[in-house]
């Protein structure tokens, strides 16, 4: 039960870990638009290009990895998230850092998929509901902390140490999922024909619909959240960092 226990936890600070390095680029764009010398518009891509390539592979990229065994599965997508973090900390190359934007967003979708999955499959049933809760929270965490976090070290250390910092995150877990997660091969597989027939559903399309206008609706202001505080309201690194807390703390 306890090294169950640690595989929870393990699979949800892999979730922190991945919204730190989706959500965290929201709080340092300031900082990246003057490290790489490209425009606030520009910067911002980094965050709505992760979003959109989320929204438009997410389900494919699911399904491509539905008959792979599972710890393979998150083992893989959380050190690319890893290694995408280290990128971000060494590159001066807008196009280098955008481009392993992309990559790590084929992932995301993928991780979180598996690792909910995972987490209810470890656990008797009447625990699933509360192990897919613990892992989930990484969400929370990862608003709360990690992306004001994220911006407290790019204003007070340097824009590196708030990737390193993601990097380091990410390479805890991948550790963590290779030493406490076991091996999970798929059973009884599911053709591609039968998963994808949950789009015939009105219902689903409706869901669909509105989970892209909510998440649309978020990322245009939240993607220049950190930049209007900074440039409009004339606030320093550490209000902005405050301010990212109290925003995540009220949703």
């Amino acid at each position: 039960m306890r090294k169950t226990s640690l595989t929870v936890l393990v699979l949800a600070l892999g979730v922190f870990g991945i919204i730190t390095t989706e959500m965290g680029m929201v709080g340092v764009l300031p900082q990246v638009s003057a490290e790489l010398g490209v425009t606030p518009s520009a910067a911002g891509w980094l965050v709505g290009v992760f979003a959109l390539v989320i929204a438009v592979s997410g389900p494919f990229t699911t399904l491509l990895a539905s008959g792979i065994d599972r710890k393979k599965v998150l083992a893989a997508a959380i050190a690319v998230f890893a290694v995408s973090n280290a990128v971000y900390a060494l590159t001066t190359q807008y196009e280098v850092m955008l481009a392993f934007r992309v990559v790590p967003a084929l992932f995301h979708p993928v991780f979180f998929a598996v690792a909910l999955a995972t987490a209810a499959r470890l656990v008797p049933a009447g625990d699933a509901t509360r192990a897919t809760a613990t892992v989930f929270g990484g969400v929370t965490v990862g608003f709360a902390f990690g992306v004001p976090l994220t911006s407290y070290l790019a204003e007070h250390v340097s824009l590196a140490s708030a990737f390193w910092f993601g990097a380091l995150v990410n390479l805890i877990a991948f550790l963590g999922i290779l030493r406490f997660v076991p091996s999970m091969p798929v059973g009884q597989r599911v053709s591609y024909g039968a998963q994808l027939s949950v789009l015939k559903q009105s219902k689903m399309w409706l869901t669909i619909t509105s989970v892209v206008l909510v998440f649309a609706a978020m990322f245009s202001v939240y993607g220049y959240f950190a930049e209007y505080l900074g440039q409009v309201t004339h606030m320093d690194g550490t209000w902005v960092s405050a301010m990212l807390m109290a925003r995540s703390a009220s949703s």
